[in-house]
């Protein structure tokens, strides 16, 4: 996938484990998925950086970007439809 930072394009991979399906504690499936990718700050144009009294600086060259995403089944109304006030939150 692409990420645009400051104006600079970069093509990224985010390893993604998929954490499995449970039923949630409103009666509705949901799936997890938890990944990560690593980024070199300078290639999106980042460099600021600070030096410590100690002997260092206060950013490290890479971010590590986690990401936790949870999917959940729509709520549905009597009739099967999609029930648009449930799926927020």
């Amino acid at each position: 996938m692409d990420l645009t930072i400051r104006d600079r394009i970069r093509c990224i991979t985010h390893v993604v484990a998929d954490e499995g399906v449970h039923l949630g504690t409103e009666g509705r499936t949901r799936a997890r998925f938890l990944g990560a990718t690593t980024l070199v700050r300078e290639q999106f144009g980042l460099s600021w950086n600070q030096a410590l009294d100690t002997d260092g600086l206060v950013l490290e060259h890479t971010i590590t970007v986690a990401l936790a995403i949870e999917a959940m089944q729509p709520s549905r109304d009597d009739n099967g439809n999609v029930d648009p006030d449930a799926t927020r939150g």
